[in-house]
């Protein structure tokens, strides 16, 4: 795997924070009929963050993110992300052959899906459904619920795989630093 570097400084968290306080009421997510304002991806992203540190996730640690195209698949990046945690997102249209080959290279601790009775190799998996977003859409995440990592623009945040030349899963890591300005 390779790292690219960017000289900004800042964090993903950073700038999603500062969103959400300069417009909380704005439409942050429009996925088909269903719109979530910055203040209400906000607090579900809180919700899913306890969730992943009530699985054991800590910072540094890598989690994937198997799921179909939803408002769930912009939103658990910076849940992941928020606790320190690194994000691998996977595409759910690959053989499972070559999941299994992202896992193990990834080293992931947990899989986050919607897909329901999929196989996934020795690794915990946390299936998260609509009903999850319906239930933690309008509340508030009480202050103090979740006390948070310091998260630096140096941090590892996500890593992409792709197919490569020869049909293997190749990472690419990338730090917080790296994608602040796109």
């Amino acid at each position: 795997m390779s790292i690219i570097n960017n000289p900004n400084t800042g964090t993903i968290i950073d700038a999603f924070e500062k969103r959400v306080l300069s417009t909380p009421n704005e439409p942050a997510i429009i996925f088909k009929e269903n719109t979530y304002s910055y203040f209400e991806v906000k607090n579900i992203c809180h919700r899913i963050s306890i969730s992943l540190v009530q699985f054991g996730i800590v910072k540094g640690d890598t989690v994937g993110i198997l799921i179909s195209r939803s408002e769930l698949f912009l939103m658990l990046p910076i849940a992941v992300t928020q606790i320190g945690a690194v994000f691998v997102p996977i595409d759910t249209n690959l053989p499972i052959g070559q999941i299994n080959k992202i896992i193990h290279e990834a080293k992931l601790k947990l899989i986050i899906t919607d897909l329901v009775g999929i196989t996934i190799e020795a690794v915990p998996t946390f299936i998260i459904t609509k009903q999850f977003l319906c239930t933690f859409k309008n509340q508030v995440v009480e202050k103090g619920a979740l006390s948070l990592p310091s998260v630096y623009p140096d941090d590892l945040m996500c890593i992409f795989f792709t197919s490569g030349s020869t049909g293997t899963p190749k990472g690419v890591m990338h730090k917080h630093q790296s994608v602040y300005n796109m």
